[in-house]
């Protein structure tokens, strides 16, 4: 959209961007002046909301709401902070420079004209034009912006001599890794493409006629500063290698295209071999794969087939001699590199390995470097007697296909793809112990050969791909030797696939400056991107493990990423003094009294105190340093008369003599140095005297951990981790989230479970937040004070008024546990929502719907974080009633504690005495709140098909607080008029273990009921559980044996459970028992809690490395 320019404020609509957005917000003004416009966050209007302004698809600038409007802050009640506005003239001198760069490039024509528009930060939501501004809106020229930010005196931007290719000057780091880029010579025209395609085609016939299939596809793409260039000129091979060079490439891996003894494509690389151009280094890729009409759709019709013999692949190794003879040829440890792309297709592989070896020897290339491409589904070469693997990005990637997420018409066959997802697979993919080079890749579309058959991987991110390659790097450097430290890349030039570096004029140079920050090490990431490199990247062996955590001692120290954790962690790891050795001027004394060999530190800080003196002059300054660096210098300004008293020699020249000063660990840590010596030195004011101790302190030996060992305790294993990972936890603990502090359900749940972890000693620092203000826990009853005095042994109990006050410290907290979606309901924890989080839903579909607001609703539905669903039911309710993605849902059944089986008869008697039931009576028990989930209603019509269908007169007893919604009263006058009898209430009972020991069979009517706790309790004294098979968890508790279900509402079915039951011999009865009491361990809180711990853990942990 492109608009007038107005100065007044237009009309303000809290209609949101689009249906289900959570961002809300219009574009008001648009000109060669400013932008401007208003923003909210819709969960959390006080929210600031971040943006950033694209022109023609390049980020330009980021910015934030600043300005107060009005009118929002009337309608919504906040401080009103929503306006943003922006003045192009603002921009800084080099973001202004690149401006007019990046309009020179994109629209050489001054009539052309340019779109820019103002997006969510990492979001795709565009702010839209307000409808007020729509009418008579003008169009906006580059030559508009460029003229109002052009500097008097400046060349124009816009001339034909500011656009000619070049360079920008970039100071390149010393990379360790080398970076080697695929590379796709098939941008000249040759005799067989004019056969097969037409005359003149190349690659750019197919980039330039592609168009977009479906909203927010990116078709055409057009290249910028090298433009549609031809191979067969040198110079536009020159100009690739120097922009390569200049963005950190190392080298290019070149297709080499060799038929049966013909070649194609082999223009560029004969001319790079005759010329001597580039001065780059390269390498081969044999991309020995038939060619067929697949790239517009079609899977037969061959154009050029590959065909294998031992013969003609021992010819193929021949011609391939004359390029590694060049001295650019990439080596490692000084064997040149060949890539094989299909390796799974050549026959008998090994021994054609083995004779490509014998063959470059004789020819005197000696050993080769061989590398397999993981393509196709082929696992390794190593086996077959290849030094190395090599990913091949799309290939092996396993990742959702979002064709239906994404929109994609029906008339489009092919697939959709996240690239997030890719991401977040590879960046977590280990070596499994062989040398597998890693190999990032952009984004993919092959849209150009495919058309409607393309498989397109969605949403490229610079950032994520930042990541990716960042986390190869690092894994490459981990795990490999220097020689080895190579890192390949999808591609230079695949303008056909969507995957290349090149310049286009969409993102310009940024997928090159993005290599070279990636390359460059992490600390030129985003606090983000580090955390989630250091954390989701695999740790194999502790050898890695230790680079690791020095990686990330590093990166914390000189404050790269929040020093929230490592660096004040590990100053608490034991180091040990193990020499202290004093020297220097003969006529002189020192001591250092704090210390001695074998004294372990446990403090954060070495104490370095005690006292120097001297015959003929006087110290003044005392330093302490490391081999490397000077650590801290201080004046000796204490006098101990003591010294001089007992060195009697030394006390004419009585002066001040003694120091003390604390060196903290931290500066031993930063050097990830696992043996330190400290040289503490003191000197005279003419530095004519000098005296110095040299102190050696070393760390615990590095425990060797196996490559197949879990990765954790490889980290567990470095000195100091385990205590970095206590004091995290200590200082940024769980934070534990109920909706109220009543003692059942998920709270009676989330109670027991945290004192079990007490109990077996496994309990960590815990915060505790219950989802009512603290004035009105007495509307819950003294049970409510109880549980929450059981709560206060396990952890920091705050309230819901406390939240606006501790919410840094909150924030600060490992992990975000929230213990049902009904918390969601409370404003506080929609603050705490966008944490590391993950929420625990005990309940149902319908009752999430009475429960949450539509916004609420949309919180759930739409976020991110993790689902623990605490049963099947639940998860199958929430993916197909609500919609939520079942990747977001991992089950973790709920569990309880499971008691002694009391079946033995006398035992049962004896109960039945206690709670006043005659020894005759078949005792059908319930236990719970009556209320309508509950089934109160069901309860007559099985006693009346027990009496009238089997002639069984059973006794009801109910234990349990009535609901609001019914009385005892009613359920009573059901039985009265059916001639049942009277069903007995008991009421809220803590001694409830008496009637399960006293009943004869449990029954549960409930309507919904995820997986009540209750059915646990009563198996594990042996009562078999009767109930409906649609109520919730259940079903999966009687499948586990510990029941019986028929279809809801079949009272009758229910009651012929019941009956068989009831007509049971005795020992068929046992058995039933048994089984039931069987169900109940399996799932006991000794069963399953361990599954809970490790899974809450690993989310926890993702905030450590």
């Amino acid at each position: 959209m492109y608009f007038k320019s107005k100065k007044t404020e237009c009309p303000t609509s809290i209609a949101p961007i689009g249906k289900g957005e959570r961002y809300r917000g219009a574009i008001d003004r648009l000109d060669n002046r400013v932008v401007s416009g208003w923003c909210i966050d819709a969960y959390n209007p006080s929210n600031e909301v971040p943006l950033e302004i694209y022109c023609n698809g390049v980020l330009i600038c980021g910015l934030a709401p600043k300005y107060q409007r009005e009118s929002l802050k009337n309608r919504l009640g906040t401080h009103g902070i929503h306006e943003f506005r922006f003045e192009w003239k603002k921009l800084d001198r080099k973001l202004k420079d690149r401006l007019i760069a990046e309009l020179a490039v994109l629209t050489p024509d001054t009539e052309s004209l340019i779109s820019i528009e103002v997006l969510i930060k990492g979001t795709t939501n565009v702010l839209s034009a307000h409808k007020a501004y729509e009418k008579g809106a003008q169009p906006l020229r580059a030559i508009d912006i460029v003229t109002s930010l052009k500097r008097p005196g400046a060349a124009d931007p816009l001339s034909p001599s500011a656009t000619e290719h070049h360079i920008e000057a970039i100071s390149l780091p010393n990379l360790k890794t080398k970076l080697i880029a695929f590379y796709l010579p098939q941008y000249h025209p040759i005799p067989e493409n004019d056969l097969w395609w037409g005359k003149g085609f190349t690659e750019w016939t197919n980039v330039a006629k592609a168009q977009p299939l479906f909203s927010n596809h990116h078709q055409p793409r057009q290249p910028a500063d090298l433009g549609y260039y031809d191979l067969r000129l040198e110079e536009a091979r020159v100009q690739q290698a120097e922009l390569a060079k200049q963005y950190g490439v190392y080298g290019f891996c070149y297709y080499y295209y060799w038929f049966a003894g013909r070649r194609l494509l082999e223009r560029p690389l004969d001319d790079l071999l005759k010329s001597g151009k580039p001065d780059f280094p390269f390498c081969l890729c044999w991309a020995n794969e038939t060619w067929s009409r697949r790239w517009d759709g079609s899977e037969k019709d061959v154009l050029m087939q590959q065909v294998h013999s031992p013969a003609l692949d021992f010819e193929f190794a021949r011609s391939v001699i004359p390029y590694m003879r060049d001295r650019r040829y990439i080596r490692v440890n000084d064997k040149p590199i060949l890539v094989i792309y299909r390796a799974n297709i050549i026959p008998d592989l090994a021994n054609t390995v083995s004779r490509w070896r014998e063959l470059f020897r004789e020819q005197g290339i000696g050993e080769i470097h061989l590398i397999s491409a993981l393509t196709f589904g082929f696992e390794s070469g190593i086996p077959f007697g290849f030094d190395a693997d090599v990913e091949f990005p799309p290939h092996a990637l396993g990742v959702k296909i979002r064709n239906k997420e994404y929109g994609a018409p029906e008339s489009f066959s092919g697939k959709l793809f996240k690239y997030g997802d890719v991401v977040e697979t590879q960046v977590a993919q280990p070596s499994n112990g062989r040398l597998r080079y890693f190999t990032p890749m952009l984004g993919w579309d092959n849209t150009p050969r495919k058309g409607l058959k393309a498989h397109v991987f969605h949403d490229f991110s610079l950032e994520e791909y930042e990541t990716w390659l960042a986390a190869s790097v690092l894994k490459t450097e981990e795990l490999y030797d220097e020689a080895n430290q190579l890192v390949f890349i999808n591609a230079w030039n695949e303008w056909a696939e969507g995957t290349y570096l090149e310049p286009d004029s969409r993102h310009g140079h940024e997928y090159l400056r993005s290599t070279l920050k990636a390359l460059s090490g992490l600390e030129h990431l985003n606090a983000k991107q580090i955390s989630y490199v250091l954390s989701n990247s695999p740790v194999e062996n502790a050898n890695q493990g230790r680079k690791r955590l020095t990686k990330a001692v590093s990166v914390i120290s000189n404050g790269h990423i929040p020093p929230f954790s490592l660096k004040g962690l590990l100053s608490d790891s034991k180091w040990t003094v193990t020499d202290v050795s004093y020297n220097g001027c003969a006529k002189s004394l020192m001591w250092i009294e704090s210390i001695h060999p074998g004294l372990q530190l446990k403090r954060r800080s070495l104490s370095l105190s005690g006292w120097v003196i001297s015959e003929c002059g006087t110290f003044n300054t005392v330093e302490v340093s490391t081999s490397t660096k000077l650590l801290y210098e201080a004046t000796i300004d204490g006098l101990r008369d003591d010294v001089y008293s007992y060195h009697e020699r030394y006390s004419n020249n009585r002066k001040h003599n003694s120091f003390s000063i604390d060196v903290p660990l931290d500066s031993l840590f930063v050097r990830g140095e696992h043996e330190v010596t400290l040289k503490l030195s003191a000197f005279s004011a003419s530095d004519e005297l000098s005296r110095c101790a040299v102190i050696s302190l070393r760390t615990d030996s590095i425990s060797v951990v196996e490559n197949n060992s879990d990765p954790r305790s490889a980290l567990d294993a470095i000195p100091g981790s385990s205590d970095a990972k206590a004091l995290y936890l200590k200082s940024c603990p769980v934070l534990y989230v109920l909706h109220d502090p009543y003692p059942a359900g998920a709270q009676l749940f989330l109670l027991r479970y945290l004192e079990h972890l007490a109990a077996t000693g496994r309990a960590h620092p815990a915060d505790i937040l219950i989802c009512i203000e603290q004035k009105d826990v007495l509307r819950y009853g003294t049970k409510a004070i109880q549980v929450i005095d059981r709560l206060r042994s396990v952890g920091n109990v705050h309230f819901a008024d406390d939240v606006a006050g501790a919410i840094d410290k909150f924030r600060s907290s490992s992990l975000v546990y929230i213990n049902s979606a009904a918390s969601l309901r409370v404003p506080a924890i929609q603050r705490l929502i966008t944490l590391n989080c993950v929420l625990h839903v005990h309940e149902m579909a319908h009752t999430i719907n009475k429960l949450l607001s539509a916004d609420q609703l949309m919180m759930l539905v739409n976020g991110t974080f993790p689902l623990i669903a605490c049963s099947n039911s639940v998860r199958d309710s929430l993916a197909n009633d609500l919609g939520i993605a079942r990747d977001r849902l991992r089950v973790v059944h709920s569990f309880g504690p499971v008691g002694k089986c009391n079946i033995d008869a006398g035992q049962r008697l004896a109960a039945r005495a206690q709670v006043g039931i005659d020894s005759k009576d078949f005792v059908v028990l319930l236990v719970g709140s009556v209320n309508w989930r509950k089934g109160q209603y069901l309860v007559s019509q099985i006693a009346h098909h027990l009496r009238a269908f089997y002639n069984i007169d059973a006794r009801f007893v109910w234990v349990g607080e009535k609901g609001a919604e019914f009385s005892f009263d009613e359920v009573n006058y059901e039985f009265s008029i059916a001639n049942l009898g009277k069903i007995e209430f008991i009421g809220y009972r803590t001694d409830t273990e008496l009637y399960y020991s006293a009943a004869d069979i449990f029954l549960l009517p409930s309507v919904e009921d995820p997986f009540p706790l209750v059915m646990i309790e009563a198996a594990s004294f042996g009562l078999p559980v009767f109930g409906f098979r649609q109520s919730g968890g259940v079903a999966e508790f009687a499948a586990a044996g510990g029941g019986f279900v028929s279809d809801f509402p079949d009272c009758h079915g229910l009651a012929g459970h019941i009956a068989t039951f009831f007509n049971m011999e005795s020992g068929n009865k046992q058995a039933v028992m048994q089984n039931a009491l069987n169900a109940a361990n399996q799932f006991s809180t000794a069963n399953l809690a361990d599954e809970l711990l490790g899974l809450t853990e690993s989310l926890r942990d993702n905030n450590f490395f």
